[in-house]
């Protein structure tokens, strides 16, 4: 009886590749074949430096944190019944001003 040739089995595992012969029966590992190489390309670009903006000013500053201290006292005056009867446009008008604040804090550098 004559044993018939199988092909191999081929596998990659770890980057290695693993072919299994018939004859054998061993695993045994083999090299993969790096095929042609690309040209090599510098390991580091010089990055593009990037427009560096002042620091925010102190007024900027001041006007955000008063608003938000404005807005805040709005609000308490309101619900303590300084400005008379208690009325949603002393609210809406310290909110306004709460969210003024803090959208000034996006600019803030």
């Amino acid at each position: 009886m004559k044993v018939q040739p199988v092909p191999r089995m081929i596998r990659t595992v770890f980057g290695l590749t693993w072919a299994r012969y018939h004859k054998t029966g061993i695993l045994a590992a083999m090299a993969r074949p790096k095929g042609r190489r690309e040209q090599q390309k510098p390991h580091h670009t010089a990055t593009p430096k990037k427009d560096v903006k002042p620091p925010s000013s102190p007024w900027y500053v001041g006007v955000m944190f008063g608003l938000m201290a404005i807005g805040a006292l709005m609000i308490i005056l309101n619900y303590i019944g300084v400005f008379g009867d208690v009325q949603g446009i002393w609210l809406v008008g310290g909110l306004a001003a709460i969210g003024v604040g803090f959208a000034m804090t996006l600019n803030y550098r």
